[in-house]
Parts: structure tokens; C-alpha cells; sequence
């Protein structure tokens, strides 16, 4: 028994330490009496001198989710000392620890926001030993740094939140309705705690969510001083702004027209005491050169920024202005757009549009060597002493926007980079536009947005570049500074160092359009016609007796903005001419070339000089203009007083036209076709093709008297043909009008009637014409008559024969869209009495083939003879015979179908168009996901619209779309036209102003038979309410009732 007791402590606490009973105890002096008794001995055995130490459990091995737990708090601790540290030491480098005046706002919140640093500084120190606690699941540390740790925390947390809560309190007393991002985050980081509480009283968790719940208790809280630091900071850095904004004196009244806002301001601005400075410094701080001119805006400055910069670009007084010929000429190399701003150059800015511009650049120079702070950005830092910046800005709730704009350009053969250095702060952001030359109707017109990759977050230093494309005709360049706004901080742009590259053409060169040719200005008067046929200009114009002539006291330069010019190609022809029909004229042909700079009167064109007339004559010709456009055409005598005039618009265009004469003059006179008003916004053409006169001049043998009149109407037995639509289209263009009507063939304007050849004539005709046929009656010359087939979609080797009649002093052609086939010409006259010279029977045939949409026209005109006037003349259509492979002819509902399908999501219109009808409509922007969309918000923005092109609809159908709103109060209808004066009375509400959620419906609406266009428009003018109100279509097609679309692809 004796050997069952060690000899000594160690062997005792070993062989304890084998005993199942002490496993995992531990062992202390404490733990045994003071002897023990041996039971088959009766010995008593001391325990007074066995040392027992006190030993940690084993642990097991961390699981993964420890591991990411204890790699989160190590983040978070970084974080959390990191930036609560640099906030405070921000704080004190700034001498933002300061408590203002109770009349100053705001009073104690750069406190309150220091002591919330030192709070979640402190927390953030606490968290190695949690970290480590997380990891073992045993603490460590002792009973006192436990009592310590635990006192710390729950201190700092209560501390916390009665700092919130006054900081929320001190922000409401200086504007009610304050950001609750901070307390939001507070009651954030223990809503773990309030759930688990929640938990207690309404169900038992189970262990892996009681672990779940214990997990995010520990993370939220320590991720609290991670993240709070972030909004703590901005809002530091918007009171500063604040109170250097209020911290004024004096009294002095200053009023912002564009912004609407007047502050009564206490005296001149205080020179802030401090040598550093922050960005409260360059915010919400008012430049005021002249109590007595006051300021015409309100824009952040940078304290480093001089106080007595002129405003040179701007003000009624203490400005240098641009050189006046950089504002009425072209630029003669892209070098004159480069500008440092130390002096007068090529850049200005504009009149404001209330669109795109609202308010103005002004220039300042950098006086001192300070650094700009971190938040004005991307520019240089520190730029050198007497650098010249232009800076617009903004303290208004209302976004404001400023444009700077560069002299004009003729034009530009290359791409062109420009470069230009900036600094933004708060929302603003710019944009670079490319301008027409001159405003229309008081608004600035955007040609195109060059992509613009600045902003704030580029890399410092960095500088703006942006490529412009080769353009033909004249054009400005804008830099846009826009959403300067702001109540609290303001927002400002800054731009410096423009530069520009690019080959543009110089200010005597105009740009070569259609391959022009400028035509001789030799004057025309100096020649008398002998014949009215030396006045026909058809081919090889530019030896036409038609001559420009320009203004006696105009320059080379101002001749050469409104240059006429001998065109023989169609390049470039839709950007300049817009015509319904795609026409355009044919071989060489004469045209006005007129530059937005031009000014009124510009270069007319007049003809040589007619001696006298001694009948009525005619003057036929086509044109084309630009929009906006309007000419006229006048007689005048050779001394130039004008005789009588006729106006010329673009509803007309192309003709022919024929302007009559309807009495001889025995004096001299001659032509002159004159522009009288342009679109200054843009360049402009005017084109004259096919001009021919028509005449009997004095010196001229008068006509012989033609016979009387035969009573064609009558011995034909006219009447027109029933205006009845086709229920079908043929499969086949044959007509024989024998038998039918043939309806699907359409009698444009009635020119032909339904007429029955009688057997007995006064003239020979061959005897298969006789009975029913088509007629085309004239009475006079240069009158047409058309017979149009539908659509045909394409055509591969066919062939398209018409059986005939025709009378002198008429004929017929066949054209396939703009060629045609005309039946040559024949000569004699009905006088030598030979009934077998009265008329000409035949068959015209054309052959076609087309891979596109086309029509077919049968037409049938008079003209004059020998020129003398035929009394009557006809032309008789018998049969229509069609050969070779016709593909399938649309009626007009397909062809609206064609017209109006798009999917805006391929990036194009297509057909439509986003129109700007009024100073609240915004564009349509194009997105490869959601098709074509808009923001509607502030006013400015607040209607997108979309207008459709024209149509027509031979049987009912309906138009769906896709369209989607986001938010509560907006509106989309569909109306009539885009010009309509009240949405709900005038168009059909289709969507809103219920929105539940941001989704696309499929909207389903059925047209008006009537209707040949229609408009989309969306309306938004809740957005303080409700926010902005995101618009977007993906796609619109033609359906039927049961919604199958009404195309044949």
C-alpha cells in the first residue's frame, strides 16, 4: 500500500493527472484537504506541500466559418482605427473643431461628429481581443481586462447613440427634414440584438440559429465604426462649407437671375483667417467686384483663387471681350481655339437657352502656391502660380448648366481632338456638344454628342480628350458644364489650357457639295435670247444663259457663303434636302450653296434678258431646298425693278412647276430666282433642275390657227371611274379595261376617266381600240394624267407592256419609281386635214427587275406644238399586260406596318423621330438593354416625346409596344401629333400614373383608320413628390386585333 503514494509533489500530480476524475479539471492546492487518510492503515498522509497549477482546456481546431469571422474583424479593424484616425486628424488640420455662433448654422455638429470618431476609434481598439476570443471560443485575458473590455463597449455604445441622436437633433434645428443615413446605420449594426430579443418571445431557435444570430451580434457592431466614418465625413465637410458660407457681415443684397435665389448677405465676404483650407472654402462663396453692378451669379471659388478676378468672358463691365472678328468669321486654323485664358480668344459664352444653357463660365487666376483640396478633382492639385481658369458653379436645388462655345468652323476634312484640362467638385459634370452656327428660335441646336470619358473619377491630373468627327458644313464646339447644383455645398466645373487639333478648311473655302463647280458671275442682262428655248437649262448648266449675281458692296467672303454652283453628283444630298419622295435631280444641275454666317440679300441667279413676248408664255422648272428655306421667283426689268413675283416653298418642291405668264410684255425683262429666308442654324441649299421656257417672242412668226375643238368629252362619253378601294390586291398587274376597272391601279387626282370608243370617228383610230378603255382628256399643255400601281415588293425579269393611243400634242411614259420610258416623239400637225397624221397607236414596254419595294406609273401629259397650243388632245389606255416573275404587291396597312416596326434596342430610331417641341422636352437616349430611354424630372425635363413617321391604313390595326415607367405620377399617352394643347383631353392615356413597380408592359392600342401619324408622349411633373421617372421602349410594331403582326417579311 505504501507504494501507492508518490515520493514526492511532481509524481503526485502526474499520477493524479491519469485518474479519470481529473481529467480536464483543474487542479489547485484548494482542491484537497489538508491529509488524507489511508483506510486499511488508518495513516494520515499530508497534502500541504503538493504545488497545483492551473492549466487553459484544449481547443479544438477552428472551422472555416471562424476563420472568415476572425479575416472580417481584422478588416474591420484596419478600417475602423484607419479611418476614424484620419478624420480626426482631418478635423483638427482643418480647424473644423470649432463651435460657431447661435446665429451662425450649423452650432455644434463638427463636435458631435468628433466625439462620434473618438467613440468608434476606441471601439475599433477594443477588437484584438474579441478577434482573438472569436478564434480560441475561451477569453484569455483575465477577469479584469474581461470587466474592462466589457465597461468600454458598452459605454461606447451608449455614447454612440446619444451622439447620434443630438447630432440628428442639432442638423434638424438647421434644416428640418435632415439625412438619417447615421442612425440608420447605428440601428443597422444591433438589429441582430433586437432579433434575437424579438426571438425569446416568440419561438425557440434551434442551435444553428442561435449561432447564426450570435455571428452577426458579433460582426454588425464592429462593422459600424468600419463604415460610419464615410457619411461622418461628408457631412463634416458640407457643415464646413456651411458655416464659411454664413459666416459673414455687413449688409449688402445681392439677387441671382438664373438661379432665382436672393440672400440678404451681411457686408463684403470675409478673408478666412486660416492658412490652410478646405473644401468649405471654394463653396457657396460669391465674387463681388462692384456693389454697384452687384453679381449675376452664384458660384463656389477656391480661397486660393484671387477675389479680384475680372470676369472678362461675362460682365457688363471690367471684361475684356472676344475679337469681333472671331464671333462673325470662320476660324483659319484649329490652332486659334487654343486658349490659356490669359487673354481674349476664339471661346465664349453663349445666350442662355433655359435648355441647355442656363448660366456662365467666368475666368480666375491662382494667386498663391496652395493645394486644391482632394475633393476637387481630377485636375492638378497644386496648378502654378497665374494659371488662368474659367469656372461655373452652383449653390441652387434647381440643376443649372453653363456652355462655353468656340468661333465657328467652315468645316473639317479630318477628325479633330480637342483637349482641355478640368476639375470637377460634387455632381457637376461636363459634356462636350458639337453646335450648329446659330441658335434657332432662341435654343441652341446639338448636332451630335462626340463620346465624353471625363469625370470624376479619372485619374489626377488627368486631361479631357475628345474626338470629333469630319463634318461638312459649318459647326461650333460646346463644353458643357451641367447639374451644378446643390443647396448645401453647391457644385462647380472648372476648365483650362483648350487646345485643338484638327484640318479644318479655311475661311474662303467652301465646301465642296455635290462636286460643285462655282458658276460664272459674268453679267447675264449683257445678253438678249433669240429663241425662248436659249432660256432651257437641262444638261451642261453651267453654259446655261442663267448667271449669279451678288449685292454691289458684298466681299469675296460674304460671295462666297452664298455661292452658285454647277452640281453633278448627289453626295451628301439627304443631309441638306429632305423630300418625301426621295428625289432628286438628274445629271448636272444648278445650286445655291448658303452659309449659316450668311446675311440677307445674297447672290441671286438670273437669266439673260428676254427682249419681248408677244403671247402668254410659261417658265417650267424643279427645285429642292433645305428646310426652313423659302425663295421666290420674279420678273424683272433690265434695270432690275422688280415686275412681279411668285413665292417658292417646300411644300412644293420638287414639281415640275410651271408659272405662267399670262399676257405678252413688249418690254424687256428677265428672271431672277432669289432666296428670302434660310435657317440660320445650319447650312442650306437651294436647287434648280429642267428649266425651260416656253414663248413666242415679237421678233418670232406667229403660230397658225389651229382647228376648233373636237368635243373629245363628248364623243368619248366620259365619266369618272368609281372611287371604290380594292377588297384585295391581284396577284397580277393585267388590266383590260374592256371588261374591268381595274381599281387596283390608282387614278391619281382623276386625271383618267372611263370612256367608250364609239366605231364611227372623225379621225382613223384602229379598230381594236374600240368600246371601253381608259382616257386621259387634255385641254391644255404640261397636264398630266397618272394611272399607280400598288407596291410590288420586288421583281426579277419582268416586263410591263401598255396597248395605247395617243393624240398630237400628247404622249405616255412608263416609269418604275423615277425612270421612265417615254413614247418618242412624232411630228405633224391635225391642220394638213390627213385623219391617218391625228394620232399614234402602239404598245410601250419596259423591263424590270428590283430586289426592293417599287411602283409602277402609266403616264400620260400634253404639250404644246411648234409653240402654238393644241385646243385638245388624249390619250387612250386599252390593255395592261404584265410578263416575267412580279413578287407579291402590299397595301398600304403592310407598308405602315414596314414603317413603323422598330426595335429601338439595335441602337437607331429607325423611322421615328424624337422631337423637341417645347422647353420642357427632353431627347430619347439609346440603351442596348431597354431600347430607347429618358429621365424625366426637374422642369426642363419633364415630357419626352416620340413622333412616328407618316402612314397610311387600307383595314384596321392596332400598335403595340413595349413601354415602362418607374415611378408614381408619370403619365404616357398617345396622341394625334406631337403639338396637341392638353394631354388629357386631346391624346388616349395608355399607362401610369399608377405605378406599382419598374416593369415593362406590353401596351396594345388600336389605331384610328384616319390617323396617318401619331405621337408618344411621356409625362412626368411629380418629381418632388414622387422623384425623377425613368421612360423607356424597347420596341413598336403593327398587329392585328389578335396581336399577329402585320408584316410579311
Amino acid at each position: 500500500m505504501g507504494s501507492f503514494f508518490p515520493s514526492n509533489d511532481s509524481e503526485a500530480l502526474e499520477a493524479l493527472s491519469t485518474l479519470d476524475f481529473f481529467q480536464n479539471k483543474t487542479i489547485s492546492a484548494e482542491s484537497f484537504p489538508a491529509t488524507s487518510e489511508d483506510f486499511s492503515t488508518g495513516l494520515q498522509i499530508p497534502f500541504e506541500n503538493i504545488a497545483v497549477m492551473p492549466v487553459y482546456p484544449p481547443t479544438q481546431e477552428p472551422s472555416m466559418r471562424r476563420l472568415f469571422i476572425t479575416m472580417y474583424l481584422i478588416v474591420c479593424l484596419t478600417v475602423g482605427i484607419c479611418g476614424n484616425f484620419s478624420q480626426l486628424a482631418l478635423q483638427y488640420y482643418s480647424y473644423r473643431l470649432r463651435i460657431y455662433k447661435s446665429t451662425v448654422s450649423p452650432n455644434c455638429t463638427q463636435l458631435y461628429i468628433c466625439l462620434l470618431h473618438i467613440v468608434y476609434f476606441l471601439i475599433s481598439i477594443s477588437l484584438p481581443s474579441v478577434i482573438i476570443e472569436n478564434l480560441v471560443q475561451i477569453w484569455m485575458f483575465g477577469m479584469f481586462t474581461c470587466a474592462s473590455h466589457i465597461f468600454l463597449i458598452t459605454t461606447g455604445r451608449t455614447a454612440a447613440a446619444w451622439l447620434t441622436v443630438m447630432l440628428f437633433l442639432d442638423q434638424w434645428r438647421v434644416h428640418p427634414g435632415p439625412d438619417l443615413l447615421v442612425a440608420f446605420l447605428y440601428f443597422l449594426a444591433y438589429s441582430a440584438h433586437w432579433v434575437a430579443v424579438t426571438w425569446v418571445f416568440i419561438g425557440v431557435t434551434t442551435p444553428e440559429e442561435s449561432a447564426l444570430l450570435g455571428d452577426l451580434a458579433t460582426i454588425f457592431p464592429y462593422t459600424l465604426p468600419a463604415v460610419v466614418w464615410l457619411p461622418l465625413s461628408f457631412l463634416s465637410s458640407s457643415t464646413s462649407a456651411q458655416a464659411r458660407f454664413y459666416d459673414i457681415s455687413g449688409s449688402a443684397r445681392i439677387h441671382d437671375p438664373q438661379s432665382e435665389i436672393s440672400k440678404t448677405f451681411k457686408g463684403a465676404l470675409k478673408q478666412t483667417r486660416n492658412t490652410r483650407w478646405s473644401i468649405g472654402d471654394i463653396v457657396a462663396r460669391p465674387e463681388i467686384t462692384s456693389m454697384e453692378t452687384g453679381l449675376n451669379q452664384q458660384i463656389g471659388i477656391p480661397q486660393s483663387i484671387s477675389s479680384t478676378a475680372s470676369l472678362y468672358l461675362f460682365e457688363k463691365s471690367k471684361k475684356e471681350q472676344i475679337q469681333k472678328s472671331k464671333t462673325s468669321s470662320y476660324i483659319h486654323s484649329s490652332k486659334e481655339l487654343d486658349c490659356d485664358f490669359k487673354s481674349p480668344c476664339a471661346w465664349n459664352n453663349v445666350e442662355s437657352d433655359s435648355i441647355l444653357d442656363t448660366s456662365d463660365f467666368y475666368t480666375f487666376e491662382k494667386k498663391d502656391e496652395k493645394t486644391f483640396p482632394v475633393q476637387i478633382r481630377p485636375g492638378s492639385v497644386n496648378p502654378k502660380q497665374g494659371t488662368r481658369f474659367i469656372l461655373a458653379g452652383n449653390t441652387t436645388s434647381v440643376p443649372q448648366s453653363a456652355v462655353l462655345v468656340s468661333a465657328p468652323i467652315a468645316c473639317q476634312v479630318t477628325k479633330g481632338k480637342l483637349r482641355f484640362k478640368y476639375w470637377l467638385y460634387n455632381a457637376a459634370k461636363i459634356e462636350v456638344v458639337v453646335l450648329k452656327v446659330n441658335p434657332s428660335h432662341g435654343h441652341l441646336q446639338v448636332k451630335y454628342r462626340p463620346k465624353t470619358d471625363c469625370h470624376f473619377l479619372k485619374h489626377t491630373d488627368d486631361e479631357c480628350i475628345v474626338e470629333i468627327d469630319e463634318m461638312h458644313e459649318p459647326f461650333k464646339i460646346g463644353i458643357r458644364s451641367y447639374q451644378l447644383h446643390d443647396s448645401s455645398v453647391g457644385s462647380f466645373a472648372m476648365l483650362g489650357d483648350i487646345r485643338y487639333a484638327a484640318q479644318i478648311c479655311r475661311e474662303h473655302e467652301v465646301p465642296s457639295l455635290f462636286g460643285g463647280i462655282p458658276v460664272s458671275s459674268s453679267e447675264p442682262s449683257s445678253k438678249i435670247i433669240e429663241t425662248a428655248s436659249q432660256l432651257n437649262c437641262k444638261s451642261n448648266v453651267g453654259a446655261c444663259n442663267w448667271k449669279p449675281t451678288y449685292p454691289g458692296d458684298t466681299t469675296n467672303v460674304a460671295t462666297l457663303r452664298s455661292l452658285w454652283q454647277t452640281g453633278i453628283n448627289q453626295r451628301f444630298w439627304d443631309e441638306f434636302v429632305q423630300t418625301t419622295d426621295d428625289s432628286h435631280p438628274e445629271g448636272d444641275f444648278l445650286f445655291q450653296y448658303i452659309d449659316p454666317m450668311s446675311t440677307l440679300p445674297i447672290g441671286q441667279l438670273q437669266s439673260a434678258t428676254v427682249p419681248c413676248t408677244q403671247a402668254p408664255s410659261s417658265l417650267q422648272f424643279r427645285y429642292w431646298m433645305s428646310p426652313n428655306v423659302q425663295a421666290q421667283l420674279c420678273t424683272v426689268t433690265k434695270a432690275n425693278v422688280s415686275l412681279s413675283c411668285v413665292f417658292l416653298s417646300e411644300a412644293n418642291s420638287p414639281g415640275p412647276i410651271t408659272i405662267d405668264i399670262d399676257r405678252g410684255d413688249k418690254n424687256p425683262f428677265k428672271f431672277v430666282f432669289e432666296v428670302i429666308r434660310f435657317d440660320t442654324s445650319r447650312t442650306s441649299v437651294f436647287a434648280i433642275d429642267d428649266i425651260v421656257f416656253k414663248s413666242i417672242l415679237c421678233h418670232e412668226e406667229a403660230p397658225k390657227t389651229t382647228p376648233a375643238p373636237l368635243g373629245i368629252g363628248a364623243v368619248f362619253e366620259l365619266q369618272p371611274f368609281p372611287d371604290v378601294s380594292p377588297s384585295f390586291l391581284p396577284s397580277k398587274l393585267d388590266c383590260n379595261f374592256e371588261i374591268e376597272q381595274c381599281n387596283y391601279w390608282e387614278n391619281l387626282d382623276g386625271g383618267f376617266q372611263a370612256g367608250f370608243i364609239p366605231t364611227k370617228l372623225p379621225f382613223e383610230m384602229p379598230k381594236h381600240f374600240r368600246g371601253n378603255a381608259a382616257v386621259a382628256y387634255f385641254t391644255s399643255p404640261d397636264s398630266f394624267a397618272v394611272l399607280q400601281s400598288p407596291v410590288i415588293s420586288c421583281a426579277q425579269d419582268a416586263r410591263i407592256t401598255v396597248k395605247y393611243f395617243s393624240s398630237i400634242g400628247s404622249r405616255l411614259s412608263v416609269c418604275a419609281e423615277d425612270r421612265c420610258l417615254k413614247e418618242r416623239e412624232r411630228t405633224g400637225t391635225p391642220e394638213e386635214n390627213n385623219p391617218s397624221n391625228f394620232g399614234h397607236s402602239g404598245e410601250l414596254s419596259v423591263n424590270v427587275t428590283s430586289v426592293k419595294n417599287f411602283r409602277l406609273s402609266i403616264v400620260a401629259e400634253s404639250y404644246a406644238i411648234d409653240g402654238g397650243v393644241f385646243p385638245e388632245s388624249f390619250v387612250i389606255i386599252k390593255e395592261i399586260i404584265t410578263e416575267g416573275h412580279l413578287c407579291r404587291m402590299k397595301d398600304r396597312t403592310e407598308l405602315a406596318c414596314e414603317a413603323l416596326f422598330c426595335d429601338f434596342r439595335k441602337g437607331t430610331l429607325c423611322n421615328y423621330q424624337s422631337a423637341l417641341t417645347s422647353s420642357d422636352d427632353i431627347p430619347f437616349q439609346h440603351d442596348s438593354v431597354s431600347g430607347i430611354t429618358a429621365s424625366l424630372s426637374t422642369v426642363g425635363r419633364r415630357r419626352v416625346v416620340l413622333r412616328s413617321p407618316e402612314f397610311q391604313l387600307s383595314r384596321p390595326a392596332d400598335l403595340k409596344f413595349k413601354l415602362m415607367l418607374s415611378t408614381y405620377g408619370a403619365e404616357a399617352y398617345i396622341c394625334p401629333d406631337e403639338f396637341v394643347d392638353n394631354l388629357t383631353e386631346d391624346c388616349e392615356l395608355v399607362l401610369g400614373p399608377k405605378i406599382d413597380e419598374r416593369k415593362f408592359e406590353s401596351l396594345q392600342v388600336q389605331l384610328d383608320p384616319e390617323l396617318n401619324h401619331f405621337a408618344i408622349i411621356a409625362f412626368h411633373d411629380k418629381d418632388q413628390q414622387f422623384g425623377e421617372a425613368d421612360v423607356a421602349i424597347t420596341d413598336i410594331q403593327l398587329v392585328g386585333a389578335d396581336g399577329s403582326s402585320l408584316c410579311n417579311y
